[in-house]
């Protein structure tokens, strides 16, 4: 509920040739949790099957209607693929997937891509982005283990596009939770990466922000 009030807070805040269409609502959605899921394990048992809109084929998975493809975190022949979970949300504004925990590796890969749905919408600057994006994804971080302290944040390149990588971590020392994201800020989209790892599983099992977001490849059309 909390998400939902600082959205419409936020919106209300803003005068409506700066409202950024669904950028908010988008987030507030995913990070409640109110998306299609599939995969994932049958009474913690076995591997629950995987019925998802896009489609797998030789290790990529292929959103709906050619709109991208990337690379799955594990191979599909392996057992940490075989209990991982995929969260799938798709609309005209956005679309959305998320990949894991997975049987042993609980590290969660996100992509998410915004249209910027009107040429009269204020298209805002990526710092501004970010900033709103942070007030309401980084309170729900701070429910969990207390303040995210922002480790690092650099300039990064993804095939070609300019963005920038943030780094945050927090919980007790050992058991950190660390939260890496890549956005890059377009003229007609924001792109975003995500990974979302304890550094108890940092291990060889893990695929990578970088390698994650590079494996990205946008509609030929």
């Amino acid at each position: 509920m909390f998400f939902y009030q600082g959205f419409r807070l936020i919106l209300n805040l803003l005068p409506m040739n700066m409202r950024f269409s669904y950028i908010f609502l988008l987030f507030v959605v995913l990070v409640s949790g109110c998306s299609s899921t599939t995969g994932g394990a049958i009474g913690g048992l076995f591997p629950a099957p995987k019925w998802t809109d896009g489609e797998i084929r030789n290790d990529r998975y292929y959103a709906p209607e050619g709109d991208f493809s990337i690379a799955l975190p594990h191979l599909e022949d392996t057992y940490e693929y075989r209990y991982m979970h995929i969260k799938e949300q798709f609309s005209q504004e956005s679309d959305y997937v998320s990949f894991g925990p997975a049987a042993t590796d609980k590290s969660i890969y996100r992509v998410l891509i915004i249209n910027k749905v009107s040429p009269q919408s204020r298209a805002y600057t990526e710092d501004e982005a970010v900033q709103l994006l942070l007030n309401i994804y980084l309170d729900q971080l701070r429910s969990y283990q207390g303040n995210p302290e922002l480790i690092s944040q650099k300039p990064v390149e993804v095939n070609g596009l300019r963005g920038t990588e943030y780094l945050f971590v927090q919980g007790k020392a050992g058991s950190e939770l660390n939260n890496q994201f890549i956005i890059i800020n377009e003229k007609t989209r924001i792109l975003l990466f995500g990974e979302q790892w304890f550094k108890v599983d940092d291990n060889k099992l893990r695929l990578g922000l970088k390698t994650f977001s590079q494996s990205f490849q946008p509609a030929q059309r």
